[in-house]
């Protein structure tokens, strides 16, 4: 699938007589591959099915439908992280961009702090408040979660220790996922290959 890109307009004060000769607007695309076909089954026999005093085939459809769920989710991380790596489409536009840090895995503080480097980031990226989302593998979680300058109300901040919540911070969303990626990824298709080992969450 082919997804078209354009650049921004450029603005200049007229002169009364000069022509008006209209100005280039920079295009280029995106190229998304569509996956081969992904698929989970398992093989139920007649006779134990008849051996059996109890139902397997709605046991087996659910935990194939939650296998396949479950790597759908890991591989759109996965791809989110990749894009946060890449350049700009377009040169002299807005590309991806990784904040790195040694404490974001486990200093609530540290990690709260970057979240607002995301939001002055994306800010300054023009990408609209309403469209922002902060994932987070368990432990982050629960560590910004008690953090209490986060959830101070004095602060109004959003969140609660009794219930192990967070809601936002910087106005941005925190969502609890297990399929932030972690590993060094050298197999399967090629777009979902990556090094992960140090990815900590996703903006």
């Amino acid at each position: 699938m082919q997804f078209p890109a354009t650049g921004i307009a450029q603005t200049a004060y007229h002169t009364p007589g000069q022509e008006i000769l209209g100005d280039e607007i920079a295009h280029a695309e995106r190229v998304i591959h569509i996956d081969d076909l992904l698929t989970s089954s398992a093989f139920i026999s007649n006779w134990e099915e008849a051996m059996n005093h109890y139902d397997v085939r709605s046991t087996y459809s659910n935990e194939i439908g939650f296998q396949l769920a479950k790597v759908m989710d890991e591989n759109i991380a996965k791809v989110g992280v990749l894009a946060a790596r890449e350049a700009a489409t377009i040169t002299g536009q807005a590309g991806g961009t990784t904040l790195t840090n040694a404490s974001y895995g486990t200093d609530s503080a540290v990690l709260a702090s970057g979240l607002f480097d995301a939001a002055q980031t994306l800010d300054e990226k023009n990408v609209p408040d309403n469209d922002r989302h902060a994932f987070f593998l368990p432990a982050q979680y629960y560590l910004l979660a008690q953090n209490t300058t986060v959830i101070n109300q004095w602060y109004d901040g959003k969140g609660s220790i009794s219930e192990g919540t967070i809601l936002k911070i910087a106005g941005i969303p925190i969502d609890k996922t297990n399929s932030i990626p972690q590993t060094n990824v050298t197999t399967g298709p090629a777009d979902y290959q990556g090094d992960f080992t140090n990815t900590v969450g996703l903006v």
